[in-house]
């Protein structure tokens, strides 16, 4: 698409957080330009857990309905398994409920929202620097195309994320695998000498299946399944009536300690795994606390005032972005 010159906001990237906060603020009549430098891409298939605070947004902004009714069923018990010991614990209280549908799924839902609120989306447009007025503020970006010529795109708010930081992960990596026909009865963790794994019921009759832990790092490209033989019989034992998608396991990406990796302080790192609910939630609660703050459209109502705002906001996305002047 063709780009204008002018937005109240700018998000850049299409993580998860962004693409809620993008929908939000459309929502209260805010023109919202979302730029990722890849092309239109399909999220991985794996699993997000949504914790209950998750499924709240969620209903709030009209969306969980569909996200159900798209075959993610309901978690209500978890099982932690040690060798010959299994304690099943029911996830008790109302709306304790988990879910875990697949994040293309979720991020899918997201967009289409997002499009229906007026957001306009821009693939393969790479952020070159970021412009500041004459105060020092951050008053837009600097974005080209492809190969073609740098535009200056200005905002009065500037949204960034920190898409798959390879160096936050290095230390803190899992393999997963989708498997169907495999119904574990509930949230299923299995522990192990150096490892852990879990059978997590996700959408569209799939279950994924992960292992973390140093006993299965720099593992891969073989099947689960075997990993698990190994390591995990319990688990093994519980994927036999499986059938896997796919040859073997992938790699995935565990959320990473004191890395902040959302502009929007939507998580401590870049979650890429099945495991990354809790960044999940936390972007949510941001891209909802920083809508809450612009009352009817009007940007001067973020707390931190309109010189501050957005330079805070880049600092906590870090290293992604280089100031141009």
């Amino acid at each position: 698409m063709t780009y204008g010159r002018s937005y109240d906001a700018i998000v850049a990237g299409t993580r998860l957080a962004g693409c809620a906060a993008a929908m939000l603020l459309a929502r209260q009549g805010l023109r919202v330009l979302v730029i990722e430098k890849t092309r239109h891409q399909i999220a991985p298939a794996l699993p997000v857990g949504l914790l209950p605070g998750t499924v709240r947004f969620l209903r709030r902004w009209g969306l969980f309905e569909a996200i159900h009714g798209a075959g993610t069923q309901a978690i209500t018990r978890t099982t932690h398994v040690h060798g010959d010991l299994a304690i099943d614990m029911p996830l008790t209280g109302r709306g304790r409920a988990i879910y875990a549908p697949s994040r293309r799924l979720l991020k899918t839902f997201l967009v289409q929202a997002a499009r229906q609120a007026g957001v306009a989306f821009s693939y393969e447009t790479a952020v070159r620097g970021v412009l500041l007025d004459s105060c020092g503020a951050v008053s837009g970006l600097r974005v080209s195309r492809g190969d073609g010529p740098e535009d200056d795109v200005t905002a009065g708010l500037v949204i960034t994320t920190d898409r798959q930081r390879p160096e936050a992960h290095r230390s803190a990596d899992c393999l997963y695998q989708y498997f169907r026909g495999a119904s574990p009865r509930g949230l299923r963790w299995h522990h192990g000498k150096g490892v852990w794994g879990g059978l997590i019921p996700s959408s569209e009759g799939f279950t994924c299946a992960v292992m973390a832990g140093p006993a299965v790092r720099g593992g891969g490209a073989g099947p689960l399944h075997d990993l698990a033989a190994a390591q995990l019989p319990s688990m093994a034992t519980e994927l036999r009536g499986g059938i896997a998608v796919g040859a073997g396991a992938a790699r995935g990406m565990l959320p990473a300690g004191r890395l902040h990796g959302w502009a929007m302080a939507g998580g401590p790192g870049c979650a890429l795994g099945p495991l990354a609910g809790q960044d999940i939630s936390r972007g949510f609660h941001d891209a909802q606390a920083l809508c809450d703050a612009i009352s009817g459209g009007a940007l001067d109502s973020v707390a931190l005032g309109p010189e501050a705002r957005s330079l805070k906001l880049l600092r906590r996305g870090g290293e992604a972005l280089r100031v141009g002047r």
